[in-house]
């Protein structure tokens, strides 16, 4: 389930970028929104998946770090939409962002 080397160069990329202002900040909100959902996706179609929930090889330890990748994935995704919107609301003259 360990995401190959080039994933996590490309994510740590993305995240340097996300926070920055511009354009280049928006592509890398939009990249970590992709990357959370290929995550999420890829994470749930693991074989271990399955075997891991299997209540006749359930694993506790297993199950956490599973389940965590996927909804962690998923929580990438959203809060990446949180974070465009906010941005295209703060970019729009006339608009007072809500609190």
């Amino acid at each position: 389930m360990s995401p190959p080397l080039y994933w996590l160069i490309a994510q740590a990329i993305l995240t340097v970028l996300a926070p920055r202002r511009d354009r280049w900040g928006t592509a890398g909100v939009a990249g970590l929104i992709v990357a959370g959902l290929l995550s999420s996706v890829f994470g749930a179609l693991e074989p271990i998946v399955l075997e891991v929930w299997n209540p006749a090889t359930f694993d506790l330890p297993k199950a956490i770090i599973v389940t965590a990748g996927v909804v962690l994935g998923a929580l990438m995704v959203v809060l990446g939409i949180v974070e465009l919107v906010r941005r295209r609301r703060s970019q729009k003259p006339g608009l007072v962002p809500a609190a």
